[in-house]
């Protein structure tokens, strides 16, 4: 019996579709704009949530279990950078991991390396993690191994072994098991491959994309800078991961780190004094890409879902007014026997149709629009962006607005067609009462709803053009008009301090020798750029800092010129020259503020400064 039934039903459910294709071949212009309309809201919709997916919902795939993975961030709490977010230091990190009982603790450091030898070399992305790191995030390799027990000591030096991530493995090597025991020389130090890392990963920056990854403990080795800067627990380059343990929440871990932290103030004094701790979700961690991409994706999520409502609505007029129009269709049939229900039902799959194909279309534009968040970062400052794939969650989530489209769009409709008038319409009389005057008011009020949503959506439109045009206009403190940026690294070619000066001496003399540049200079960061510089530590005479204040202040090493391309104006005193190096007297240039902080009263200019 259950059969039987079931077999009509999908008899039923083929004679309704058949009769759909047909009234949409009927009008093809009309289907044509609705499709359109919908396939425009749909694949806003669907665009926006195939960026804010990886985000939100899955910043690091590849990894096991990836809702217990926390950023842990260092921020400095006193002075002039106050909760300006920080690195961590090795020894820190090593405090960390070794007294933290509620969460498994992994650094990282990051940075673009020379790969290859004397005659070609590649830039490419890796990461130096610490020896825990595959095991924090729960990564199994798709070939070969990770770091064995003895490499994931905290020896310097001692472990020259990489792990190469698949997308590398296929580029360099074919794929071919060969990779595994083969050498990588990477800024002129030879390193053996170990393992390659699984298809899904690529590193611990949600969407890009990181090839290599070998022991922290080689960092001296690898940046050619010796041992120091793993000793140094003020050299604060480093970020960490950590994998709370079962049943731990994300307060529970930050209300111990943050106890541990302040020992340690107590204990290491003037390294740590100032510094705290946080623990957050991978969303909200500072250090990636999502800390610039997420407010603009949120609008965009909130842009798009206006839009689509307001694509609901203006389908379900046009199908509205479409129905009207077939009134008397409606009533012949009602008057040979169609129930309601079948009319109903026959309207909601003509606007299913019409949704799936318009999610079809839509699902086009995702796939053409699925990269374009690459475009809102400099490729010179970070690696390349993965582009999302169309994998189940984007498709679940489209067919659920196709689904959602085809019952705000549709239900109206069907229920008119539900409720038509036999004999009135038939006759043609009745003229009060008739569907269409309440068709008409309905429509009215899906219009209405349409130009509120219009309203919301030109405000916000409005609102944020606005404030686009206010930061366009607030000035940065210096002219990026007619400048152009290239980015290199001396010290992963291995160039000691003299050589390096002497080389972007040269660069600069030569290119200021090509027609149509007329000024050139270097430096370590870039204003608004990615990195804030080096956080040092800074004595200022005759200034007092209180007990808990912080004395660490970000600064800058730039070449002679640099204010001049920069076209910052210097309120008092002269630029940097030639001659101020190694062997002349030692000379900074402040900031305004940092006169207002330190030498409020006074003159600046002659004041002694003691740093780094």
């Amino acid at each position: 019996m259950a059969w039987c039934l079931l077999n009509i039903l999908i008899f039923a459910m083929l004679s309704d579709l058949k009769s759909a294709f047909r009234q949409l071949l009927k009008a093809p212009g009309f289907s044509a704009v609705i499709i359109l309309t919908m396939a425009l809201g749909i694949g806003a919709c669907a665009t926006t949530f195939g960026w804010i997916r990886p985000l939100l919902f899955n910043p690091l795939p590849g990894t096991t279990d990836s809702s217990r993975l926390v950023a842990v961030e260092n921020f400095a709490n006193e002075g002039a950078t106050a909760a300006a977010p920080l690195g961590t230091s090795f020894p820190d990190f090593r405090d960390y991991r070794d007294h933290l009982s509620l969460m498994d603790i992994s650094a990282i450091g990051r940075g673009a390396l020379a790969v290859g030898d004397e005659r070609s070399s590649e830039r490419t992305w890796c990461e130096l993690v610490s020896g825990n790191f595959f095991d924090v995030l729960g990564i199994k390799p798709e070939v070969g191994r990770f770091f064995s027990q003895d490499e994931k000591s905290d020896a310097q030096n001692a472990h020259p072994v990489a792990v190469i991530s698949h997308s590398f493995w296929l580029k360099r090597f074919n794929a071919s098991m060969s990779a595994i025991g083969s050498t990588l020389r990477i800024n002129r130090v030879q390193f053996t491959i170990i393992g390659v890392g699984s298809e899904e990963f690529h590193g611990t920056q949600t969407g890009l994309d990181y090839q290599i990854w070998a022991p922290l403990s080689m960092y001296g080795q690898i940046t050619h800078t010796g041992t120091w800067m793993l000793e140094d627990r003020g050299t604060r380059n480093f970020t960490m991961l950590a994998r709370l343990k079962p049943t731990v929440t994300v307060e529970q871990a930050r209300y111990e780190a943050a106890a541990l932290v302040a020992l340690m103030a107590k204990v290491n004094g003037h390294e740590d004094l100032g510094i705290g701790i946080n623990v957050v979700p991978l969303w909200r961690s500072h250090w990636g890409p999502q800390e610039m991409l997420l407010k603009p994706i949120e609008i965009l999520m909130a842009a798009s879902s206006v839009l689509f409502l307001i694509v609901c609505a203006n389908v379900a007029n046009l199908l509205l007014a479409r129905s009207t129009g077939r009134q008397r269709e409606f009533s012949t049939r009602l008057a040979l026997g169609a129930s309601p229900r079948r009319l109903a039902r026959q309207l909601m799959i003509e606007s299913m149709l019409l949704a799936l194909c318009g999610s079809l279309l839509g699902l086009i534009m995702t796939s053409w629009l699925r990269g374009a968040l690459r475009w809102l970062l400099p490729s010179i400052a970070a690696p390349s962006m993965i582009e999302s794939p169309l994998v189940g969650p984007i498709l679940g989530f489209t067919i659920l607005l196709a689904v959602v489209a085809a019952i705000l769009a549709g239900v109206a409709p069907a229920l008119q067609a539900a409720r038509a008038n036999v004999n009135e319409v038939l006759k043609g009389c009745g003229r009060g009462d008739l569907p269409g005057a309440k068709s008409h008011r309905l429509r009215g009020l899906l219009v209405v709803a349409e130009v509120a949503l219009a309203v919301i959506a030109m405000i916000g439109a409005g609102v944020f053009l606005k404030s686009f045009q206010s930061l366009r206009a607030m000035a940065p403190g210096f002219s990026p008009e007619g400048q152009a940026l290239a980015q290199f690294n001396l010290s992963t070619s291995g160039y000691t301090q003299q050589q390096a000066d002497s080389f972007c001496q040269l660069m600069t003399e030569r290119l200021k020798r090509h027609p149509g540049v007329i000024a050139v200079s270097y430096a370590d960061t870039v204003p608004l750029g990615f990195y804030g510089g080096n956080w040092e530590p800074t004595e200022v005479e005759r200034y007092q800092p209180t007990p808990t204040e912080n004395m660490k202040i970000y600064r800058n090493l730039v070449g002679p010129g640099y204010f001049d391309v920069m076209k910052i104006p210097l309120v008092a005193g002269r630029d940097f020259t030639l001659r101020d190096g190694p062997e002349s007297q030692n000379v900074m240039i402040v900031s305004e503020g940092f006169v207002r902080r330190f030498i409020p009263h006074g003159e600046p200019l002659g004041h002694k400064v003691r740093g780094w």
